[in-house]
């Protein structure tokens, strides 16, 4: 019988699928391609604003369940669930500057022709294809550093996912899922797990607990919680196993 894969490894491995999802909605620019729909790009941006938060919650429970003792697979897990949230605010972020481009045409829209609105226009462009790449880049990022803690929490990822390319040779990436499911429902329906608030929530309440008057410092506040300090940056250098 196949050994489980470890809940925490398909969380980070359903957040890569997320962030890749997000990237393939993200529209492209080019000659014959029309302006971004301003629309679909607010709701993007409000999607990627909930995906922010859903990391920072799966970061902040590990960082309070694993207190005082941490392990290293958790503390792995919340240091790629901090760096992804904080490339994905960039993609938000980059998005934001797009629909501030978008809003500035709209402005001008049915007005004056000529050399000069074709070379506004032009810059127009060129502006909200940067923007987009940036946006591309910081989802991309994102599914990378995710991915990478995934396979190294369970190697047999690795496995499983070269298998998924070779059966399917022509796709550019694993299938993804539905984009109306959260990050806990995508996240392989066995074991069943809260949704991220409720389990911060929990935890913080457990952390809250006073040890017996034995143990406890003098100094020491009741309801503080320490969160482990994560070198954010080292994701980029950790090797796949």
């Amino acid at each position: 019988m196949n050994k489980p894969l470890p809940e925490t490894a398909l969380l980070l491995n359903a957040a890569a699928n997320m962030a890749e999802l997000q990237s393939a909605r993200l529209p492209r620019m080019g000659p014959g391609l029309s302006w971004p729909d301003s629309a679909a790009v607010g709701r993007q941006i409000s999607e990627l604003g909930s995906i922010v938060n859903e990391l920072g919650d799966e970061y902040l429970f590990l960082a309070v369940a694993s207190h005082p003792a941490p392990r290293a697979d958790a503390v792995l897990a919340a240091e790629a669930f901090a760096n992804a949230a904080a490339s994905t605010a960039s993609a938000a972020a980059a998005l934001g500057d797009v629909g501030q481009q978008l809003s500035a045409l709209a402005r001008t829209a049915g007005g004056r022709s000529g050399p000069d609105v074709d070379s506004a226009l032009g810059a127009a462009s060129d502006s909200i294809s940067a923007c987009l790449d940036r946006a591309r880049g910081g989802l991309s990022n994102a599914a990378k550093v995710l991915r990478a803690g995934a396979e190294t929490i369970a190697p047999e990822l690795v496995e499983l996912h070269q298998a998924a390319y070779t059966r399917a040779p022509h796709a550019t990436a694993p299938q993804l899922p539905p984009p109306d499911r959260t990050l806990d429902e995508r996240a392989a329906d066995p074991p069943e797990r809260s949704a991220p608030t409720a389990r911060v929530n929990a935890a913080l309440s457990r952390s809250a607990l006073q040890p017996p008057a034995s143990q406890a410092a003098p100094a020491a506040s009741s309801d503080a919680v320490a969160v482990p300090a994560l070198p954010l940056s080292s994701a980029h250098h950790r090797s796949t196993p």
